[in-house]
């Protein structure tokens, strides 16, 4: 999902990782992007901003725990991307 000059929201909170793991690409340039997800899923961020941010603000699930793992590609360039 790319974003520009915009925001969008995107609620997984209803879903679920088949096999236990799913790869996102999200982007955001002047903009921000909300993503929601499973408090039992254990979300690896792999990019870094640019003049931007990408941040999580949720607790991590306990290792033995997660029901699965979302790898996350985010770029971030005077934008936002923040986990929830």
């Amino acid at each position: 999902m790319e974003v520009v000059l915009g925001n969008a929201e995107i609620d997984l909170t209803g879903a679920g990782l088949e096999g236990g793991r799913a790869v996102l690409a999200v982007s955001a340039v002047l903009g921000s992007i909300e993503l929601r997800v499973r408090p039992d899923w254990r979300v690896v961020i792999e990019g870094a901003p640019f003049l931007g941010t990408i941040e999580q603000k949720r607790p991590a699930p306990d290792q033995g725990a997660a029901a699965g793992t979302l790898h996350l590609h985010a770029s971030a360039v005077f934008g936002s991307i923040t986990i929830r």
